[in-house]
C-alpha cells in the first residue's frame, strides 16, 4: 500500500512539474511571480530561501524530477537578466561557506572518509583485484572534488581573520590528501624476470587530473595575501619534514650515527649528497607535497626574501635543503633510465606512467613542476654542490672521472646505457638552465608564456584553430574564453586556407628564429617532426664532452651528448652578453675550451657531421668574446699608459720646481730683493704647469 501511495505521489509531483513548466514558457507574468515567489524566505526567522531549499534536497530527488526542475529554473530565472544575477548570487557564496561554515575544510574531510579503505601504511593503494562495486564507489566519491573547484573558482578581494582560518583548515586537510598521494603506486627494478602482471596505475593518474584545477585555485587564494601565503608554505613545510622522517632511505641507516647524507669528493670538492640508488630502490612518479611547496615557494618573493624564508623553514623543521628537489631529480633519472633500457622487465605499466607523467594531461602538476623544483633547488644552491649532486644521482661521476679518457672495458650494452643517460642528463641540464619562461621564475609575463608555446606547437606543423585550443586548453595554458590565445595567434601566426581541406595557422618566418629543438614540452616524436619542419621552412640541408669527441677511437660519447653540449655552451655564452660578471669567458681560457672547439671543428668526427654548424656557430660567438676582451684590454692599456704619461709629467715638473726653488733660495741670499724674487718665481712656472701641480695627489705645495 506504501509503495502504491509513493508511486502516485511520484507521478503527481512530475505532472505539477511539467504543468508548472509549460506556463512559464507561455506566461511572461507567471514566470515573474514564480521567481519573486522562489527568492523569499518560508518564515521571516528563516534565512534560507525555497530556491535554496530545493537545490539542498536535490540529492534526493529521482533523476526525471531533477532535469524538469533544472528546466524550470532555466526557463525562468535565466529569461531576464536581473533575475539571472539574483539566481548567480546563490551560486557566489563561496567566501561566506569557507570563512562562516567552513566547507572547504568539511568537503574535503568527506573524500577523505572514502579514502580510508584504500590505505595501506598511509599511502593510497589501487589493485585491478579490488572489488569492482568497490571502485566504482571511489570514482563516484572523487565527484566530491568538483565541489572544490567551485568552491575556490573566484579568489576574495579581502580576506578576513575568520577567512584566512577557516581555508587553512581546509588547506592542511587538503594537505593530508596529497600526503595520502605522496609516494602512491611505487616500483621497484625487475632484475630477474618480467613482472608477472601490470599493476593498476590508471586511478592515481586520474586522481591527479582531477586534482590539478583545485590546486591551481589554492595557489591563486594563498598568493593574494602575504599572511595566508606564509602560513600555506610553513604547513607545507611541515608536511615534508614528516615525509622525510619516513622517506624509503631511512632503511638504508643502520645505526643513530649513520646518515641519509653522504660526502662526496670531485676535484677536493667535498659535497653532500642524499644516497639513494633509483636502480635498486622503490620510487614513485607521484610527489604531490614537493610540488605544493615549490610552487607556492616561487610567490614568496612578491612579500618577502625566499632564500631567507626558505632557510628558516628547513632550520625550523630540520629538513635537508637538498630534499625540496631530491624526489623529483629521481622521477628525471628513472625516466632517463627507462629511455636507456633498464626498466624493460617492468612492463607496460611503468611506460604508461612515464608517458603521461610528461603527457598533456598531466604535465602541469607533474612534469613541470619537477623542472621547477630542480630550478629552485639550484637558485638556493651553490652551483658546483648542484651540479655535482646531479651527477651522483645520475651515476655519472665514474664517467667524468673514468681515466680511459672515454674508452670502457665495460660490453657494448652497458656502454649505450651508460651514453644513453649522459644525453638525458645534459638534455636535463638544458631544460634547467634555458626553460625559464615561466612567470615566477622569470622576468615574464603570462602572456609572453602563451606565445612561446604556441610557437613551438606551430613548429611541429601548421595546425588548425581547435587543435591548438584543444591542447593548450588541456595542459592549463589558456582558459576558457580568453582573449589573450587569438591576439597572440594574429601575432605569431598567418592562415592558410585549403582548397580541399580545412584551413590552417602557420608559423611566421621572422618567428622561426625562436624556435628551440629542446623545448621541455617537446616529446621525441615532437622534436623530431619539429627539426624536420623547421629545416624545410629555413630551406636547409639537415645539417643542423668536448674531449672525447676530438678522440677517434672513444666509445663513451655520442653525436646527441655533443650537439647538447654545444647547446649549454651557447646558452651560457648568451648568459655572459646579458651579465658581464658572469664569468664564462674567463674559465673558459682556463680550461683552454678555444683550443678544443678548434680542434674539433678542424676534425669533426664522421659521426658529428649534423653538428658542424652549431660548432661553428659556438667559434663565432666565442670570436665575439675575443674582440670584445682585446677592445677591453687595449683601452685599459690605453688608459693606463695615459695615467702613466701624466704621473711622469707631474713628476717632472715637480723636480724642475724645486730646483727652481733652490736657485731663488739662492739668488735670495745673494741678493734679498722679494720683489725680483717672486717675478723670477712666477715667470718660471707657466699656467697649465700650475694646474697640473695644483691636481696631482702627490704634491708637495
Amino acid at each position: 500500500m506504501e509503495q502504491c501511495r509513493h508511486v502516485q505521489q511520484t507521478i503527481r509531483i512530475q505532472k505539477l512539474l511539467n504543468y508548472l513548466q509549460n506556463i512559464i514558457e507561455i506566461s511572461d507574468g507567471f514566470r515573474r511571480i514564480f521567481c519573486e515567489c522562489e527568492i523569499e524566505c518560508d518564515d521571516e526567522l528563516d534565512d534560507i530561501t525555497r530556491t535554496e531549499k530545493v537545490l539542498l534536497s536535490e540529492k534526493m530527488l529521482w533523476k526525471s524530477a531533477r532535469s524538469a526542475l533544472h528546466e524550470i529554473f532555466i526557463n525562468s530565472f535565466f529569461m531576464d537578466s536581473e533575475w539571472k544575477k539574483t539566481f548567480g548570487i546563490l551560486y557566489m557564496k563561496a567566501k561566506y561557506l569557507i570563512s562562516s561554515h567552513n566547507a572547504f575544510e568539511t568537503i574535503v574531510d568527506s573524500f577523505l572518509e572514502y579514502c580510508q579503505s584504500k590505505l595501506d601504511h598511509s599511502k593510497l593503494l589501487f589493485s585491478r583485484a579490488t572489488n569492482a562495486s568497490i571502485q566504482h564507489q571511489f570514482r563516484r566519491a572523487q565527484s566530491i572534488l568538483y565541489d572544490l573547484k567551485y568552491l575556490l573558482g573566484v579568489a576574495p578581494q579581502e580576506y578576513t581573520t575568520e577567512l584566512r582560518e577557516n581555508f587553512l583548515n581546509g588547506f592542511r586537510a587538503f594537505l593530508q590528501l596529497l600526503t595520502y598521494m605522496h609516494g602512491m603506486d611505487k616500483v621497484t627494478r625487475q632484475v630477474g624476470q618480467y613482472v608477472e602482471f601490470d599493476p593498476e596505475w590508471e586511478t592515481a593518474f586520474n586522481l591527479v587530473i582531477k586534482i590539478q584545477s583545485i590546486i591551481s585555485s589554492i595557489l591563486d587564494w594563498c598568493t593574494r595575501d602575504k599572511e595566508l601565503l606564509l602560513d600555506a608554505y610553513e604547513a607545507t613545510g611541515f608536511a615534508l619534514a614528516e615525509i622525510q622522517k619516513t622517506s624509503d632511505v631511512s632503511h638504508l641507516i643502520k645505526d643513530k650515527n649513520n646518515s641519509s647524507i653522504v660526502k662526496t669528493t670531485v676535484n677536493h670538492l667535498k659535497i653532500d649528497c642524499y644516497v639513494y640508488d633509483v636502480a635498486k630502490y622503490p620510487i614513485s612518479v607521484h610527489i604531490s607535497v614537493v610540488r605544493l611547496i615549490v610552487a607556492l615557494h616561487i610567490y614568496l618573493q612578491k612579500y618577502t626574501n625566499t632564500a631567507t624564508t626558505f632557510n628558516n623553514l628547513c632550520e625550523k623543521l630540520t629538513i635537508y635543503p637538498c630534499f625540496i628537489y631530491e624526489e623529483a631529480l629521481r622521477i628525471q633519472v628513472l625516466c632517463a633510465q627507462h629511455v636507456a633500457g633498464l626498466w624493460k622487465r617492468n612492463g607496460y605499466s611503468l611506460s604508461n606512467q612515464i608517458y603521461y607523467y610528461s603527457n598533456v594531461k598531466c604535465r602541469k602538476e607533474m612534469y613541470d613542476r619537477d623542472i621547477l623544483a630542480l630550478q629552485v633547488g639550484a637558485s638556493l644552491t651553490p652551483s658546483d654542490t648542484y651540479l655535482i649532486q646531479l651527477m651522483h644521482k645520475f651515476n655519472l661521476l665514474e664517467w667524468i672521472r673514468s681515466p680511459e679518457y672515454g674508452h670502457s672495458s665495460q660490453t657494448e650494452s652497458k656502454i649505450k646505457e651508460k651514453v644513453r643517460i649522459m644525453e638525458e642528463f645534459l638534455h636535463l641540464l638544458i631544460i634547467i638552465v634555458g626553460e625559464r619562461h615561466e612567470p615566477g621564475v622569470g622576468k615574464i609575463t603570462r602572456e609572453e608564456n602563451l606565445t612561446r608555446e604556441v610557437i613551438h606547437q606551430l613548429c611541429i606543423s601548421p595546425m588548425a584553430h581547435s587543435e591548438l585550443i584543444r591542447g593548450l586548453q588541456d595542459c592549463g595554458q589558456l582558459e576558457l574564453g580568453s582573449g589573450d590565445f587569438e591576439a597572440v595567434l594574429k601575432e605569431v601566426a598567418d592562415f592558410k586556407r585549403g582548397n580541399a581541406t580545412k584551413g590552417n595557422y602557420e608559423l611566421k618566418a621572422n618567428r622561426l628564429s625562436e624556435y628551440n629543438q629542446f623545448y621541455y614540452h617537446y616529446s621525441k616524436a615532437d622534436q623530431c617532426k619539429s627539426e624536420e619542419y623547421v629545416i624545410k621552412r629555413r630551406k636547409l640541408n639537415d645539417d643542423a664532452c668536448l674531449y672525447r669527441s676530438t678522440d677517434p677511437k672513444a666509445q663513451l660519447w655520442s653525436e646527441p651528448i655533443l650537439n647538447r653540449a654545444l647547446h649549454l655552451i651557447t646558452l651560457a655564452c648568451y648568459e655572459q652578453e646579458r651579465k658581464s660578471n658572469f664569468e664564462f669567458y674567463s674559465k673558459c681560457q682556463k680550461f683552454e675550451l678555444e683550443k678544443l672547439i678548434n680542434q674539433l671543428h678542424l676534425n669533426t668526427p664522421s659521426k658529428a657531421e649534423t653538428c658542424k654548424e652549431l660548432l661553428a656557430y659556438v667559434i663565432k660567438l666565442y670570436n665575439k668574446f675575443n674582440e670584445t676582451n682585446e677592445q677591453l684590454n687595449s683601452s685599459t692599456i690605453t688608459t693606463t699608459q695615459e695615467t702613466s704619461d701624466l704621473t711622469k709629467r707631474a713628476q717632472r715638473k715637480r723636480k724642475d720646481l724645486a730646483a727652481q726653488k733652490h736657485e731663488q733660495q739662492i739668488s735670495s741670499i745673494e741678493s734679498p730683493s722679494p720683489g725680483i724674487s717672486s717675478q723670477l718665481s712666477s715667470s718660471l712656472i707657466s699656467p697649465s704647469d700650475q694646474q697640473i701641480l695644483s691636481t696631482s695627489p702627490n704634491t708637495l705645495f
